[in-house]
């Protein structure tokens, strides 16, 4: 085969690196910004839909802009959920409760203040914790004392379920279900108290990660290697189940339950449809490293974009095809990854730096447009038949409290940097044009 080369070795070594530049950067992205602090160890990462706030749960709170600025602290926190609107913020601190409303003013919205509505201590540490869209419900489950309990927005306990222990609980967008899941099955509660457990599954061993649907009807969770699907309306609830490559670590689902994606320990992202089928699947362990586990994925709404994190440090943005948009490798061990409703910003988290990426996506500008805000009505305190049954007196606010690690906010360090603009390869093909007519020019 013959090979054409330029006379001039100048033009050929400027050709080989412009070929270079065109195929290498287009999958790499550099962080928006990270925002790094090496005391405490993040235990997870909550973000608002439209990206103006992010709650970093690390011992204390801290509340970041979209931009990276630190806007509060607030003790205290490692597990943390918001409401999309980033209104209300729920943490938990072993076996500590804490409530948090935040304040917002103008357009685009800006940080105006948080504080603490109430707090209350349980008998074990807090295991799994998840909230309302609005706020009103907040739905949790302790370790070893076999307790789902549901707090109302005042601090009320307004039921609970004690009949075995819950490894993961989530309640649904609108508050009205609550499911709870171990080795024994699946219960699920509504706000009225109403508790059912005789659902048909077959769960070998107990789950780790769960989504539900936005109206709670649909529930999606892993049983070691398999993932199921299973309804809350019907006692034969299982609706589907697949196997997949490895143990599932993450799970992630959009609000109608129409795409599912997964992580799993050996280095497979894989997407399934509402029915069940697998639509595509990404080998990360691609060279057969060590350490490629997925710890962590997240999906936007729209079921638009998929994003993974690594226990060796990348960072991975897919297409709703699979197609992977773009990737980031650091040193760090990437443990939770989150997105923006419309999935245009997204971070990551490590053990102890934040990393912000603008996603590339379908041109979706980040912070411009986003994903409304459902925000049902529930009834009141006043309105609620449980509260005579479980008491409504406020929780205990005047319980001790865990005492965190020692933490400098001096020592933060913040870097800013633009974000990686990948090639364009209309620019690429233009470099390679020109210079491909000043060589024939040269050979005049």
């Amino acid at each position: 085969m013959k090979i054409f080369k330029f006379k001039h070795p100048t033009i050929n070594f400027v050709l080989f690196i412009s070929l270079i530049l065109l195929i290498a950067p287009t999958m790499a992205l550099t962080p928006l910004w990270t925002y790094s602090y090496p005391s405490a160890k993040i235990g997870s990462v909550a973000i608002s839909s439209d990206g103006n706030s992010i709650v970093v749960g690390s011992g204390l709170l801290y509340i970041l802009s979209h931009n990276g600025q630190l806007q509060a602290t607030q003790p205290y926190g490692d597990n943390v959920v918001i409401t999309p609107d980033g209104s209300t913020i729920v943490s938990s601190y072993g076996p500590s409760l804490y409530f948090f409303k935040q304040n917002f003013t103008g357009n685009p919205k800006s940080f105006a203040g948080i504080h603490e509505i109430w707090d209350t201590q349980l008998l074990n540490f807090i295991s799994s914790l998840s909230i309302s869209d609005n706020g009103k419900m907040v739905a949790l489950s302790t370790q070893g004392s076999g307790l789902m309990e549901v707090y109302s927005s005042k601090g009320h306990l307004i039921g609970y379920n004690n009949q075995s222990y819950y490894p993961v609980v989530k309640i649904s967008s609108d508050g009205r279900v609550i499911v709870g899941l171990s080795q024994e099955g699946m219960t699920f509660m509504d706000k009225y108290g109403y508790s059912r457990t005789n659902f048909n599954l077959s769960v070998v061993s107990d789950p780790t990660v769960m989504a539900l649907s936005s109206n709670g009807d649909t529930v999606f969770f892993n049983d070691a290697q398999r993932i199921w699907c299973a309804s809350t309306n019907s006692n034969e609830s299982a609706i589907w189940s697949s196997l997949a490559p490895g143990d599932i670590n993450a799970l992630a689902a959009t609000p109608s339950g129409s795409d599912v994606v997964i992580g799993t320990n050996n280095g497979y992202v894989d997407h399934f449809d509402k029915n069940g089928s697998l639509t595509w699947e990404y080998n990360i362990n691609q060279n057969g490293t060590r350490g490629s586990m997925v710890q962590s994925v997240a999906i936007s709404d729209n079921g638009a974009n998929v994003i993974a994190g690594t226990f060796d440090g990348k960072t991975l943005m897919f297409s709703s095809d699979g197609d992977l948009l773009w990737s980031n490798k650091t040193n760090d061990h990437i443990n939770h990854v989150v997105l923006t409703g419309d999935g245009s910003f997204a971070i990551a988290t490590g053990d102890y730096t934040v990393y912000a990426y603008q996603s590339i996506s379908s041109g979706v500008s980040p912070l411009v447009a986003s994903t409304a805000i459902s925000t049902p009505t529930l009834p009141s305190d006043e309105d609620n038949p449980l509260i005579s049954d479980y008491g409504s007196g406020p929780a205990d606010s005047n319980t001790a409290v865990p005492t965190p690690v020692s933490q400098d906010l001096s020592q933060y360090s913040v870097v800013q940097t633009a974000p990686g603009s990948p090639l364009s390869p209309i620019t690429g093909c233009i470099a390679i044009f020109v210079i491909v007519l000043l060589s024939r020019r040269k050979g005049e």
